[in-house]
C-alpha cells in the first residue's frame, strides 16, 4: 500500500493479515518526489518499487528501512519527460 503521511510520501508493508487483523508498517522514503507504483516484495522480504514520477527504481529493506534507488539512465525515446513539480 502506498499513502501518504504529513505530505511526505511513504511505503505501507502489509507484513500479516489474520481474517481482519492486519499489522502495517510505514516507512518514511527520502523525498517527496517519490511516487511509488508496482511494488513487489522479492523472497528475502525486500519490497521494489518504479518511482512513477521519476527515472528509478527503488529497493526498501523492512528490516532496516534503508531505501537504495538505482536511476533509469536511459529514456524511452521520444517519450516525453518533466521533472516531477515542474510546468509542462
Amino acid at each position: 500500500m502506498i499513502g501518504k503521511k504529513d505530505s511526505r510520501p511513504i511505503l505501507v508493508n502489509v507484513s500479516e493479515v489474520i481474517i481482519t487483523r492486519a499489522i502495517i508498517t510505514e516507512y518514511d522514503l527520502p523525498r517527496e518526489t517519490i511516487q511509488p507504483h508496482d511494488v513487489v516484495v522479492d523472497a528475502d522480504g525486500i519490497a521494489w518499487y518504479s518511482s512513477f514520477g521519476e527515472q528509478n527504481l527503488g529497493k526498501l529493506d523492512p528490516r532496516s528501512g534503508k531505501v537504495t534507488e538505482f536511476p533509469i539512465a536511459l529514456n524511452k525515446p521520444g517519450f516525453p519527460s518533466v521533472p516531477v513539480g515542474q510546468p509542462c
